[in-house]
């Protein structure tokens, strides 16, 4: 079944009303931002959210490898997901205006990929290996948290074959042209016929701005 999500700038004072009010609307799924210069922080927002709902996911919408380190993105996604009841997921890209704000650039493919690993190493309690010093969480039990999914923002080919391998789900950051999506999809099934991967295996989807007016061209 398709899912409808809302992205939503992280408010305080707002973000659980408002989580709660568009959870019975029907809406499957809230996506805060993670951009520090231009909105809260997503992760004390969501949590507020998980005590005002029952069902809809919870996620950054996006997060981003640059501001914060992997251990401290996989212990704020962990404890969302141990106050929500499972319903956290993991969205990241490679970083825009968070980055842009303190004068950094996107982290590159690879520098994408190995924070991925890293996240999804520390949530399944597993050591990881920073620069010969073995970290974990240890306040973790291992096994013992519901699996996050994670879910990359896709602009370029490269990151969409990324996401191919790494994601449990894969959102197209393109646009709502129908050309664009039907690139990008074409991108997605490529890498899946090349490593072999189950379609089944992988939910793809896609933000998309959505501006009501009577107008078309205003």
């Amino acid at each position: 079944m398709p899912e409808f999500g809302i992205v939503m700038e992280p408010s305080a004072g707002y973000t659980a009303r408002l989580a709660a009010e568009i959870e019975a609307m029907g809406f499957d799924a809230l996506l805060c931002p993670d951009t520090q210069c231009l909105a809260g922080d997503p992760y004390g927002q969501l949590n507020l959210a998980a005590a005002a709902t029952r069902r809809i996911g919870l996620s950054t919408g996006v997060t981003n490898p640059v501001t914060r380190d992997s251990s401290v993105t996989a212990s704020a996604l962990a404890t969302l997901q141990l106050e929500s009841g499972g319903r956290a997921r993991f969205t990241i890209g490679r970083g825009d205006s968070s980055a842009a704000h303190i004068g950094k650039r996107n982290a590159k493919t690879a520098e994408l990929r190995l924070y991925v690993e890293q996240v999804r190493d520390y949530l399944a309690g597993r050591e990881v290996d920073r620069d010969g010093t073995a970290s974990r969480l240890r306040w973790l039990v291992p096994g013992a948290l519901p699996h996050v999914p994670i879910d990359i923002a896709c602009t370029g080919p490269a990151t969409i074959r990324l996401a191919v391998d790494l994601a449990d789900r894969v959102s197209f950051a393109v646009g709502a042209a129908p050309e664009r999506i039907r690139w990008a999809l074409g991108v997605a099934r490529e890498r899946l016929a090349e490593t072999g991967r189950d379609r089944a295996s992988l939910r793809i989807g896609a933000f998309v701005n959505l501006v009501c007016d009577a107008s078309e061209q205003r």
